[in-house]
C-alpha cells in the first residue's frame, strides 16, 4: 500500500488500484483492509461503447488479467499503467502539498487500428466519519451522507447531515 500525504490529507492506494482517502481522523471513503481479496475502495471502470466490453483500470474489482500492468510509486505520486484491448490506460494520483486535495488523472490512448468510444466510470463509497464508527455500523453511517450535483461545475458534493 502506497501512502501519499501532506500531513492532514492522506491517500492510501495499493497495487490493485484500490484504496481510500482520509482527512485528519475522518475517513472520506470506505475501505476494508483485506490483503487477500483487496476488493474495496475506489474503482475506475472502462467500457467500450461499440461492443460492451468492460474492464477496470486497476486489477480490482473485475480482476481481469491485463496484457501489461505496472505500478510505480514515489514519495509524492502513484502511477498505475495498464494495456488491454488496444487501449493503454494510466492513472496518476497525488495529494497537493499545499492544500487538502487529492488529484487523480486518467489518461487513455488508443493503440488499435480503429476509432474507439470509451465510457469511464469512477466508484467509491463516501463515509465522512471516523473509520472506527463506519466499521462498527456501516449501514447506519450511510444514512447520514447526502449528495448534491452541481452540473455547471461537473461536481458531486457529498456532505454529512447531523443526526
Amino acid at each position: 500500500m502506497y501512502q501519499i500525504s501532506n500531513g492532514t490529507y492522506t491517500m492510501h492506494i495499493g497495487p490493485a488500484g484500490t484504496g481510500y482517502s482520509s482527512w485528519r481522523d475522518i475517513a472520506l471513503s470506505r475501505w476494508t483492509d483485506d490483503p487477500v481479496e483487496d476488493n474495496a475502495g475506489f474503482f475506475i471502470y472502462l467500457r467500450d461503447l461499440a461492443n460492451g466490453e468492460r474492464w477496470s483500470l486497476g486489477h480490482q474489482p473485475l480482476r481481469q488479467t491485463a496484457e501489461r500492468y505496472r505500478v510505480h510509486g514515489t514519495k509524492g505520486r502513484f502511477l498505475l499503467e495498464r494495456h488491454d484491448r488496444g487501449i493503454e490506460s494510466r492513472l496518476m494520483a497525488t495529494v497537493v502539498p499545499t492544500a487538502d486535495v487529492e488529484i487523480r488523472r486518467i489518461t487513455l490512448r488508443n493503440d488499435s487500428d480503429h476509432p474507439r468510444r470509451l465510457e469511464v466510470t469512477g466508484y467509491l463509497e463516501v463515509v465522512l466519519a471516523s473509520a472506527a464508527a463506519d466499521a462498527a455500523h456501516p449501514a447506519f453511517a450511510k444514512l447520514f451522507v447526502e449528495t448534491e450535483a452541481i452540473p455547471e461545475q461537473a461536481i458531486l458534493l457529498a456532505t454529512r447531515r447531523p443526526r
